[in-house]
């Protein structure tokens, strides 16, 4: 991949299937748990650190679960064989469903985007669109 990185590198250790590896990823990679990890640290994410970052327990037959991991899947085929990143669409509707499996109110939602000034707007905007429209 031709890439250098100075953090720390995570690895499963414990034997998983593919579907439980692509929801775990999506989980971590998710705003919800940056949030909770940012309150944690303000530099390194250590190993420490995920260790008592808590994923939700999915019900692995719930149609919840199956999209995360479709999605995920997605983005992972997207990432490997175009060096894109998946639809802001597709993004947002993970990042909500995600957000989901937390138990996150709007409210809440609303406030964890306010946090990532990073983000651009329409990525946040999209979302929380997102979420609202999972919720109705």
């Amino acid at each position: 991949m031709d890439v250098v990185t100075t953090h720390t590198l995570f690895c499963v250790k414990e034997a998983l299937d593919q579907d439980s590896q692509r929801y775990l990823c999506a989980v971590l990679n998710s705003f919800v748990a940056n949030y909770f990890i940012r309150m944690r640290v303000s530099t390194h994410v250590s190993a420490g650190i995920i260790d008592r970052l808590r994923a939700p327990l999915p019900q692995r037959h719930s149609q919840r679960f199956r999209e995360i991991v479709d999605l995920s899947a997605a983005f992972e085929e997207a990432s490997l064989s175009a060096g894109s990143e998946g639809t802001v669409e597709d993004g947002a509707r993970l990042q909500a469903l995600v957000a989901m499996e937390y138990g996150v109110t709007p409210t809440q939602l609303q406030h964890i985007l306010s946090t990532l000034p990073l983000l651009p707007q329409r990525d946040r905007d999209a979302a929380l669109s997102s979420f609202y429209d999972i919720v109705s």
